[in-house]
C-alpha cells in the first residue's frame, strides 16, 4: 500500500511538471538553501525552529519536475526525523535509479553551492546506517556510518557508537588530516588500520596518495627505510625530520668521426671534401619505366611475376565483406541449458521445451500503536499549563516596563494628571491637558531590568531606556516586576493496523487465513534448440611480391607478369669527412676526466629517510 501511494506521488509530481515547466529559479534557490541550512545546522539547538523540513519537500513539490528528486530528498530526511525507518527504506529506492538527479549533486558547481547536500551514494548510505542504527546492529551501522562522507551527522553517529582509547587516537588523526599535517596522520591511522578500528585504512591509504603526490614516499614515514634515490628533495623534506644522504655522479659522451660519399649526412658537422675519380655508380632501383643503355649508362632487365590464390572460408553469417559466398549448409544444435525461472510466459514449439510451476508468497498483520506528530506551539500565555507524554511545553520570563502615552502626539511621559507634554521632553507643548492616566501602557519584554541601559529622565528621579525602538521607564514601585509566561504543543497515540513486507516468492504452497494474505504465480523455465547455418565463402587473396621466379596460372591462382629495368651511371666521386659527438653514456659514479674528445656531465643525487 505504501508503495503503491509512493508511486501516485510520483506520477502527481511529473503532472505538475508539465504545468510548471518554467518554475522559478528563484524559488528553487530558495528551497536548495533552506535544505543546506537544515543539513549544516543540526547539531544546534534552534535549528527546527529556524526551518520546517515539511515545509522545505512541499516548496520542492510546487516546482514539478524540476523539483521532484530534492522532494524525494527532504521526504527520505522527514521519514528518518518522524522515525519512520520502514518507509524511508522504501522511498530511498527512488533515487537509487534516478541517475540524472545523481550525476547533477556531484557537479562541482553545484557542491561549491550547496556543501551540505551530499549526493545520493552518501545519502542512501547515511539512510542503511539509520534503520541498521535502529535495528541495534552496530557493525553494520558503523560501516555505513563511516561510508556517507560526514553527511548530516553520521560523524556524531559513528563517534557514539564506536568510543575508547582507540577514539581518542582516531580523532587526534582526523584533526592532523584536516590540518593538512599528512605525516602525523598517516601515522596515527596506520596504527589504527591494525586493528582494522573503523574507516581508518581509508583514511592511511588516502594520507598515503596525497603524500606520495607530494614525492614523500610514505613507508618511509612507518619503518624508517631509505627512500629510493632522486634527483631533487620532495618539498617539506629536512635534515630536521630526516637523514639525507647524497652522491655525485656522472656521464660522458666522445666524438666520433666518418668518411662517406652521401653530402648533409644527417646528425653530422661536414668538416672536409675531397675527390676521385670513379666507376660505375650505384645501381638504381628496379621500376617499370623503360631506360636506354648508352656510352655512360649500363642497363638490366629482368621479368618478374606475382600472384594470388583462391582463399575459402566458412562462417554462420550469411554474409561477409570482401567475400564471394558460393554454398551453404543446416543443421540442428543440441538443446541448450534451462533458462531461470522467470514470470514471463514461454511457450512451446519444435525449437523450445517449457516448464510450469506455481509459487507463493504472503504477509500478515498486526496491530501498532503510535504517536502523532506533534502540532504547532501554541502562542505565549501567563496561564500555567503542564508537560506529560502528549503535551511537550517551554516556557520564557518577560519583565514589565511602562510609559504614558500623550493623547495629541503620542510622545512617550513617566508620569500623569500633574504631567504635562513639556517641549523638554520631546512632547507637542501642550501645557493646558495633563497626560491622562489612561493613557498608561505597560510593555513586557524579554530583556531584565538589570541589563537595560537606565538613564535618568531630566531630574525626575524617574530612569528611562529604548527598548524595541520606543522610550520606556522603569517602575519605581516595582523596578524588577517579572512573570513566567508558556506555550505548548501536543500530540496523540494513534493505533493502526499494519501489514509486514510480502514474503519472497517460494515453492512452498500457503493458505489464506484473518491474518494472512497470499499470492501466487506461475513461473517458467525453457531451454532452446537452434537451427545453425554454416555458410561457405571464396575470394581471391592478396597480390604476391614481384619475383624473377616463372609462376604457373591454375584455376586456384592467377599470375600477372612484367619488365623491370635499372640503370647505373659513371661519375666523379666526392667524399665527404665528418664528425659528431656520440651518445651519452649512462650515469656512474665512477669520476671521467673531460678533454677534447670528450664531453663530461655531473649530477647530484638524493635519498633520505625519517630519523
Amino acid at each position: 500500500m505504501i508503495k503503491r501511494v509512493l508511486a501516485l506521488t510520483v506520477a502527481v509530481l511529473l503532472a505538475l511538471g508539465s504545468l510548471c515547466a518554467f518554475a522559478s529559479t528563484d524559488k528553487l534557490e530558495d528551497a536548495l538553501e533552506q535544505l543546506n541550512f537544515y543539513l549544516t545546522h543540526f547539531n544546534t539547538e534552534d535549528y527546527k525552529s529556524e526551518v520546517d523540513l515539511s515545509e522545505i519537500a512541499n516548496a520542492f513539490a510546487s516546482l514539478g519536475n524540476s523539483g521532484m528528486g530534492f522532494y524525494v530528498y527532504a521526504n527520505v530526511m522527514l521519514l528518518l526525523e518522524k522515525g519512520d525507518y520502514r518507509t524511508a527504506a522504501i522511498v530511498k529506492t527512488m533515487l537509487e535509479s534516478n541517475e540524472e538527479f545523481s550525476n547533477s549533486l556531484d557537479d562541482k558547481e553545484f557542491k561549491e553551492k550547496y556543501p551540505s547536500i551530499s549526493g545520493v551514494k552518501f545519502l542512501l548510505n547515511y539512510v542503511d546506517g539509520r534503520i541498521a542504527e535502529n535495528s541495534e546492529d552496530t557493525e553494520a551501522a558503523k560501516k555505513c556510518y563511516s561510508e556517507s562522507g560526514g553527511f548530516f551527522d553520521s560523524y556524531e553517529r559513528l563517534l557514539a557508537l564506536s568510543g575508547g582509547e582507540s577514539e581518542e587516537m582516531y580523532q587526534r588523526a582526523f584533526s592532523h588530516f584536516t590540518s593538512g599535517e599528512y605525516e602525523e596522520a598517516y601515522k596515527l591511522f596506520y596504527e589504527l588500520s591494525e586493528s582494522n578500528y573503523t574507516d581508518s585504512a581509508s583514511f592511511r591509504d588516502t594520507c598515503g596518495k596525497i603524500l606520495a603526490g607530494m614525492g614523500i614516499d610514505p613507508e618511509t614515514i612507518i619503518k624508517g627505510a631509505w627512500s629510493e634515490w632522486t634527483d631533487k628533495l620532495p618539498e617539506g623534506i629536512d635534515r630536521d625530520k630526516y637523514e639525507i644522504e647524497t652522491k655525485q655522479l656522472y656521464r660522458s659522451r666522445v666524438k666520433e668521426t666518418k668518411t662517406d660519399k652521401q653530402k648533409d649526412l644527417k646528425g653530422w658537422t661536414l668538416t672536409g671534401t675531397s675527390e676521385q675519380a670513379g666507376g660505375f655508380g650505384e645501381w638504381s632501383n628496379w621500376s617499370t619505366n623503360e631506360v636506354k643503355k648508352s656510352g655512360t649508362r649500363e642497363v638490366e632487365t629482368q621479368q618478374v611475376y606475382r600472384y594470388r590464390d583462391l582463399e575459402k572460408t566458412t562462417s554462420t553469417k550469411s554474409n561477409m565483406d570482401g567475400w564471394t559466398k558460393y554454398d551453404s549448409k543446416t543443421a540442428y544444435s543440441d538443446w541448450g541449458a534451462w533458462s531461470k525461472w522467470s514470470t514471463t510466459k514461454a511457450t512451446k514449439s519444435s525449437t523450445r521445451e517449457v516448464q510450469t510451476k506455481t509459487q507463493y508468497s504472503y504477509r500478515t498483520s498486526s496491530t501498532v500503536a503510535s504517536y502523532s506528530g506533534w502540532s504547532s506551539y501554541s502562542g505565549w500565555q501567563t496561564s500555567a499549563v503542564t508537560a506529560n507524554d502528549l503535551t511537550d511545553v517551554q516556557t520564557r520570563t518577560t519583565y514589565r516596563y511602562f510609559y504614558f502615552k500623550c493623547p495629541k502626539c503620542g510622545n512617550h511621559w513617566h508620569g500623569c494628571n500633574n504631567v504635562y507634554c513639556w517641549t523638554w521632553g520631546g512632547g507637542c507643548g501642550d501645557t493646558k491637558n495633563a497626560i491622562p492616566e489612561s493613557s498608561k501602557v505597560f510593555i513586557w519584554g524579554t530583556t531584565p531590568q538589570s541589563q537595560m541601559n537606565w538613564k535618568d529622565w531630566h531630574g525626575t528621579g524617574v530612569t528611562y531606556t529604548t527598548y524595541n525602538g520606543e522610550r520606556v521607564f522603569r517602575s519605581p514601585g516595582a523596578p524588577n516586576k517579572s512573570r513566567t509566561e508558556y506555550r505548548y504543543r501536543t500530540r496523540s497515540l494513534v493505533y493502526n493496523t499494519v501489514w509486514s513486507n510480502w514474503t519472497e516468492y517460494s515453492d512452498s504452497s500457503v493458505s489464506a487465513a484473518s491474518n494472512r494474505q497470499v499470492n501466487t504465480r506461475t513461473v517458467y523455465r525453457y531451454r532452446d534448440r537452434k537451427p545453425v547455418t554454416t555458410y561457405y565463402f571464396k575470394r581471391w587473396g592478396a597480390w604476391s611480391e614481384w619475383t624473377a621466379s616463372k609462376v604457373a596460372a591454375n584455376d586456384s591462382r592467377q599470375v600477372q607478369n612484367a619488365v623491370w629495368y635499372r640503370y647505373r651511371d659513371k661519375l666523379k666521386e666526392t667524399l665527404y669527412y665528418y664528425e659528431r659527438w656520440g651518445s651519452w653514456s649512462g650515469w656512474s659514479e665512477n669520476a671521467v676526466n673531460s678533454n677534447a674528445n670528450t664531453q663530461v656531465e655531473t649530477k647530484t643525487r638524493y635519498r633520505y629517510r625519517a630519523k
